[in-house]
């Protein structure tokens, strides 16, 4: 059966057209979903395994207010989580290589399912997703750069501006989202055209660059999906603080089981979502086809 489909109206379509309709349409189809979140929560249950043998003390940690207030230290230097006897930042590459191929895998069967007509292009795939995932640990690694510099900066001062430091992070964290929703459009829509038209990893991204009006609706996918990961964020964070103003009623098993519910729905609402933006890419692909 063939995945959702935008109403073609040439250059008058926009990205976000038809939007609900792809939701509803994801929606009335959960083994989409379950093959999601499947890979994802199976590489995610042994990487927390692997990851909790090596630090014996992680639970304690990520309930451990100082430790978060640290966390731009943690991520810099490559400690505590992310830090292994292993070789560091080389075995957080390693992670990343393996997930990206998991995710490659998983999606060539998602697209192939949302729409028959797509081939098998598992290298293809496979490579495109390595590359989305290097584009995206560089963006990561400048905003955790320019983090842990603003911080350091603003705590050395006699008098630290907090307010000036909050305000520079916002701005690169905008800047740096901007900045991704622009480039990172080609990934997804190379890897549509790739199981298409049966192309090679160059000749995917030639056509990926050649996409025309396209390229501007997928821009606009992007942010908005962008904009909707920030409020599941922000809606987590608020559900999270919920009980808080309960806090001597409450025990502190309580909170840690009603952060971990709160986790859990936050990763179900994002990976439905990324199901609808590999649906969306694929109508509009067939909508521009």
């Amino acid at each position: 059966m063939p995945g959702p489909q935008l109403v073609r109206a040439g250059s008058n379509i926009r990205g976000t057209q038809s939007f609900v309709h792809i939701m509803a349409s994801v929606w009335r189809r959960p083994a989409l979903v379950a093959l999601e979140l499947a890979w994802r929560w199976i590489f995610g249950i042994i990487l927390l395994r692997l990851l909790w043998t090596r630090n014996p003390d992680l639970h304690d940690k990520l309930f451990d207010a100082s430790w978060w207030s640290q966390l731009g230290d943690h991520l810099l230097h490559h400690t505590a989580v992310l830090d292994t006897n292993t070789g560091g930042p080389l075995s957080l590459l390693a992670l990343l290589i393996i997930w990206a191929a998991l995710s490659a895998l998983s999606r060539d069967s998602i697209l192939r399912k949302l729409d028959p007509r797509l081939q098998q292009r598992n290298a293809t795939v496979v490579v495109l997703a390595i590359l989305r995932v290097l584009a995206f640990s560089a963006v990561l690694a400048i905003w955790v750069a320019a983090f842990a510099s603003t911080s350091s900066s603003i705590v050395q001062q006699s008098d630290p501006n907090y307010v000036l430091g909050f305000g520079l992070m916002v701005t690169c964290t905008l800047l740096l989202f901007m900045l991704w929703s622009v480039v990172s459009w080609i990934f997804p829509i190379a890897t549509v055209l790739a199981m298409s038209r049966n192309l090679s990893l160059a000749a995917s991204l030639r056509a990926a660059a050649r996409s025309g009006p396209l390229r501007g609706k997928l821009i606009e996918i992007n942010l908005v999906m962008g904009i909707v990961k920030v409020a599941l964020i922000v809606l987590a964070m608020v559900f999270s603080a919920t009980p808080l103003p309960f806090q001597s009623y409450t025990t502190d098993g309580f909170l840690h089981s009603w952060w971990i519910g709160i986790a859990i729905l936050y990763l179900l609402a994002s990976d439905y979502f990324h199901v609808v933006r590999l649906a969306s890419t694929v109508a509009l692909c067939r909508a521009y086809d």
